[in-house]
């Protein structure tokens, strides 16, 4: 499924979530631990893209013995078996994307906060599709990353003539 998605996935609870990501892990040999529970739980339930050092924060609340290490460990492994998605943003530390019960989706980043944005857009993807057609292609799979600045933003001043 294009770009880690799922069909039919965007209705899922975070215990249907966590539960098909424990049984993911388990059947790729990984042991399921309280410690990786605790971050996996944590990431579904932020429902936003967070960073290892984000996530490692939030969990050291609930288990201080939880190491960065781990919380590594434990992000690339969803990435690993399709679970997440690692992206870079306007050239920030690496965020992870849960991408099982999203469906697909695109991004727009607000240039000046780093806020992600997460959008559908049907149209969209009607239009993507008929210019792939139109060079004698269909779409695998693609990944749109919008840049912007709000609207009600002032523009920067440039410098006056001289």
């Amino acid at each position: 499924m294009a770009d880690g998605a799922h069909a039919h996935d965007e209705d899922m609870e975070p215990a249907e979530i966590l539960s098909t990501i424990q049984r993911a892990v388990r059947a790729r040999g990984v042991r399921w631990t309280g410690q990786r529970e605790a971050i996996i739980g944590t990431f579904i339930d932020q429902d936003r893209h967070l960073t290892a050092e984000e996530l490692h924060q939030l969990v050291r609340a609930q288990d201080a013995t939880i190491s960065a290490a781990t919380v590594y460990r434990t992000m690339n492994l969803l990435v690993e078996i399709g679970m997440a998605a690692k992206r870079h943003f306007n050239g920030d530390s690496a965020s992870f994307d849960l991408t099982i019960g999203k469906g697909h989706h695109h991004h727009l980043i607000d240039v000046d906060s780093g806020r992600i944005i997460e959008f559908k857009n049907d149209e969209m993807e009607a239009i993507l599709a008929t210019i792939a057609e139109q060079y004698g292609y269909r779409i695998a799979c693609h990944k749109i990353e919008l840049f912007g600045v709000p609207i009600d933003e002032p523009p920067a001043k440039s410098a006056p003539d001289e």
